[in-house]
């Protein structure tokens, strides 16, 4: 009875040891993010880029920056605009300070750009937060590095891709943007519809 009883006392002993060491190793899982992020300062490296809808996603210490894309404007004109999300995971207020991309001056809108604690702000051309890019020579198709910096959050560099103004960017050119070019590749991408609804209508008649 009394071997019984010291048998059953040692092992609840060392499932209870197990299920100890189980979730403190989790706890240091979770926190090496954390601490690593405290350990970099505001020059960590960027942890994570990957594509995510039609832009990239670009994860920092202390910043998601998500469907990162640059908007060329109409051709020969030198302007473009950024389009894209930033999340502020955190439970405390960030700004973003400013964004550069190469050879090209960018004016952001407001500047400072303020990043709500959990909150999330879109920059998109023709709203009351946007970063219009001047003196931009790249062409769609082509990848331009961006440079974000915040007040709080890990600086922060990735090439973006550039798009042409047309289809779900239609609304995301830059101010300006020759809204006959607009409609001309809307035309033009619904071309091949619009025909054969004609023919269709020619054959019906």
């Amino acid at each position: 009875m009394i071997l019984s009883l010291a048998r059953l006392l040692f092992v609840n002993y060392k499932e209870a040891a197990v299920k100890r060491s189980v979730t403190l190793f989790a706890g240091l899982a979770l926190m090496m993010p954390l601490i690593s992020g405290c350990y970099a300062g505001q020059d960590a490296e960027t942890k994570l880029q990957t594509r995510s809808g039609n832009g990239y996603q670009v994860s920092a210490e202390g910043m998601l920056i998500d469907n990162a894309t640059i908007v060329a404007g109409n051709k020969g004109s030198n302007e473009a605009a950024f389009l894209g999300t930033l999340y502020n995971p955190t439970y405390e207020p960030d700004e973003l300070l400013s964004i550069t991309a190469t050879d090209s001056e960018v004016t952001l809108t407001p500047e400072p750009l303020e990043l709500p604690a959990l909150g999330a702000v879109t920059l998109r051309s023709g709203t009351e937060t946007q970063a219009a890019l001047a003196d931009f020579e790249a062409s769609p198709g082509q990848y331009v590095n961006v440079t974000f910096t915040f007040r709080s959050a890990a600086r922060t560099e990735v090439p973006v891709l550039v798009v042409a103004p047309y289809g779900e960017y239609v609304d995301a050119a830059p101010e300006g943007t020759d809204e006959a070019l607009k409609e001309i590749i809307i035309v033009e991408e619904g071309s091949e519809g619009s025909e054969g609804e004609t023919s269709a209508e020619s054959s019906t008649e």
